[in-house]
Order: C-alpha cells, then structure tokens, then sequence
C-alpha cells in the first residue's frame, strides 16, 4: 500500500513539473501587458495547485476570483481556457462551453499544443451528449480536431515525459465519454 502511495505521490509530482512548464510557457509567450501576464500567472499557478491537490492550494473560490481579475485584463487564450475548465469543475457547463468554443472559434490557429489539446478535450469529452452517439458533422469534427491537437500535444510529450500521466487522464476522459460509434471514429481516425 506504501508503494502505491509513493507511485501516486511521484505521479502528482510528475504532472505538477509538467503544468509549472506550461506556467512558464505562458508567461514566456504571452502577448498581454505585463500585468495582465501576472494575473495570468497567479491564476494558473493557483488553479494548477488546486488540480494536482496540493494541501497548500486555495479554494475553489478563491481561484474563480483569481480567474475573473485575469480575465478583466487578459485576452490570453491560455488564460481563457483554463477559466472554462474551472468553471465546468464547477459545475457552470453552459458558460465554460461559450468560453472554449469562443476560443477555438477565434484563437485556434495561436493555441499553444497543451492548451489546443485541453480545449479539443473538453469539448469532446464535456460538452458532447453524454452517450458519446452524436452524429453529425459537430461530433465528426471534433473527433478530427482532438486527432489534430493530440498529434500536436506529442511533440510536447516527447520533449517532456513528465506530461504522460496528464495526458493519460485526458485520453481516459475522452475513450470514457465516448459511446461506441464515437469509439469506432477515433479509431478509424487514428489507424
């Protein structure tokens, strides 16, 4: 029991470096002021906190009020997304669904690899029917899409492995909400 500890302690360990690379990325990338940069930062860092249950991250709250002073300032699509996904953690699924497909809508083509590959997830996997059989070219291209950002977000994974167990939580998420025709289509569209 001590051992799975240890391997799920290293595990958080492995994905909380890879999210602070993500930090760094954004902040090394950014096209906002200065100050809404370090908005930016503060939230993310404190919502990457929150994700990987550190015993120190602030509360749910706390960090939507991080979030919407970010978003007062910033037009960062990282930043944005990232406030969709906290507010479908909490519950706000209409709101975050505006937020992501507003970004892809607009933005999709200056998405960092993780961000592209987290808002192609979310929007497979959170905001399709909950039996996974939608059909339709809605469904059909955001299959294709989370194949293009999947393909993109490796080359980030074989920079840093360390990102693997994120992505594994996020495919899981993805083969989870998918019903068998929507199955059937990643697969076809993978191989």
């Amino acid at each position: 029991n001590s051992m799975k500890g240890n391997t799920q302690a290293n595990t958080q360990a492995e994905v909380r470096r890879f999210r602070q690379l993500e930090v760094g990325e954004y902040v090394a990338n950014s096209s906002d002021t200065a100050d809404a940069t370090e908005a930016g930062r503060i939230f993310l860092e404190a919502y990457f906190d929150l994700t990987s249950k550190l015993e120190t991250a602030q509360t749910a709250e706390e960090i939507e009020q991080l979030a919407a002073r970010a978003l007062a300032i910033s037009s960062d699509p990282t930043v944005r997304i990232y406030s969709a996904r906290h507010k479908f953690n909490l519950g706000r699924l209409i709101e975050s669904q505006q937020m992501v497909e507003d970004v892809l809508e607009a933005e999709s083509g200056r998405l960092p690899p993780t961000t592209r590959f987290i808002a192609d997830t979310m929007y497979l996997s959170d905001f399709q029917s909950p039996n996974g059989n939608v059909s339709g070219s809605s469904h059909s291209s955001a299959i294709t899409n989370f194949i293009e950002s999947s393909r993109e977000f490796q080359t980030v994974l074989k920079a840093h492995p360390e990102g693997l167990a994120f992505a594994s939580d996020m495919y899981r998420s993805v083969w989870t909400s998918l019903g068998d025709g929507g199955r059937e289509q990643l697969l076809k569209s993978l191989f």
